[in-house]
């Protein structure tokens, strides 16, 4: 990456978040729907003005964000709630709550801006291995990469949410398996490669659960390409998964802590003993006792059509857009389509069935940065002189619209979410 486009990046990332900031700021002279977020401001001693506009930004999912940034998880529903960031960020050294989710919040910005850099050395590594030849050379990379900046998340991209350092972690692995496959470098080293890539998507997992669909990756790999050492790279994740999933049972399902009684039945000279816990929560008797199942259909209600109820109807259509241009992003003739781009349509393909049958369907908008599919359709559309680009431009003044509505809403705490 040239300097100059390191630096026209940055300027188009650093005017866009300007501008979305000018409408989050703006947003809150007007009264917000719920005003109970600052009843948090008791875990600070500061009513100064800083503090307070942020105790308005403090909206939906922020609030739990807010306490797990000072607090370790108490009940189920936390320790299943970005385990990782919250973790990180509890750790630095910020002794008032706000600083410290302004601190996060800068973070996330950093790492937004970071993720655009990946995107455009992945685009550039998909580019040189023929992936795409497109006669616009290194503007494919660019315009990914700008592209990148304003999909749809609106302000979870601003604030500390855990979807940016999801993506940050779900880029790195992506660009250390595409330099793996390189025919630079040494065996062992391309090797070594190809395994941090996985550590990087099991670590993603405890950020995020939908980063395990990354593990398709290396399910591909093994089993249509015969790669041995996909088995190993698989295995490193699933045992970061399996940790993830290990702490909360460990927390909550430990046999010693918790009392049980008998209900014993005689029949002649046989009896029968039946023993029934007293604490144990109810999902550690399941036959998968993974707490992630567990409260995202207690707590969340997700589930098979879960959500296919009229009164969704609404949410359903603020996600059609990106279900759309995702689903279009699989049906896309890549210029030269290499086999990380088809991988790459499988796991899009898996990730638009779950959100829309089983997950909330809105939150596509949010949580599909961690793919970057659709930004390298609509760098090729834009590239291309044809009736398309202007279609991709369309979906280009969309996002913006939306993101900067969605922004707007945020602050007074309405929905979307």
């Amino acid at each position: 990456m040239s300097s100059k486009q390191r630096a026209f990046i940055i300027n188009w990332f650093s005017c866009y978040k300007i501008l979305q900031l000018a409408f989050l700021m703006g947003s809150l002279i007007t009264e917000s729907f719920d005003v109970s977020t600052p009843t948090l401001a008791s875990d600070s001693g500061s009513r100064s003005l800083i503090h307070v506009t942020v105790l308005r930004l403090i909206n939906w999912d922020a609030v739990y964000f807010y306490k797990l940034f000072n607090n370790e998880p108490n009940f189920e529903h936390e320790f299943v709630f970005s385990p990782f960031w919250t973790t990180l960020v509890r750790q630095l050294p910020v002794e008032d709550p706000i600083l410290k989710f302004i601190v996060a919040g800068i973070v996330t910005n950093i790492l937004h801006l970071a993720n655009a850099l990946l995107i455009y050395e992945i685009s550039k590594e998909i580019r040189i291995r023929a992936d795409f030849k497109t006669s616009s050379s290194s503007k494919f990379e660019l315009v990914s990469a700008l592209i990148y900046v304003v999909l749809p998340a609106g302000a979870f991209v601003i604030m500390p949410y855990s979807e940016v350092f999801n993506s940050f972690l779900c880029f790195t692995g992506l660009l250390l398996k595409l330099k793996s496959a390189s025919k630079d470098g040494e065996l062992i080293e391309r090797k070594l490669l190809y395994l941090v890539s996985a550590i990087f998507f099991g670590i993603a997992f405890q950020v995020r659960s939908n980063s395990v669909l990354y593990g398709i990756l290396y399910l591909i790999d093994l089993v249509q390409r015969r790669q041995r050492i996909a088995l190993f790279a698989g295995a490193s994740m699933g045992l970061l998964v399996a940790i993830n999933q290990f702490v909360p049972y460990y927390q909550f399902c430990r046999i010693h802590d918790f009392s049980y009684w008998a209900d014993i039945r005689s029949s002649g000279d046989d009896f029968d003993i039946d023993l029934y816990d007293l604490g144990r929560p109810e999902w550690c008797h399941s036959k998968l006792p993974f707490l992630t199942l567990h409260a995202q259909a207690t707590y969340w209600n997700n589930g098979f059509l879960r959500y296919w109820t009229l009164n969704n109807i609404p949410n359903f259509l603020i996600g059609l857009p990106t279900v759309l241009v995702l689903l279009a992003s699989v049906s896309h003739k890549y210029q030269h389509q290499g086999k990380l781009v088809t991988d790459l349509k499988l796991i899009t393909i898996v990730f638009v069935f779950l959100n829309v049958t089983c997950w909330h369907v809105q939150i596509i908008n949010r949580v599909s940065n961690f793919i970057p599919i659709n930004c390298w359709m609509l760098a090729e559309m834009i590239l291309d002189d044809s009736p398309q680009r202007k279609v991709a431009l369309g979906v280009i003044v969309y996002y913006i619209a939306w993101n900067l509505t969605q922004t707007s809403l945020y602050s007074s705490f309405l929905p979307p979410a």
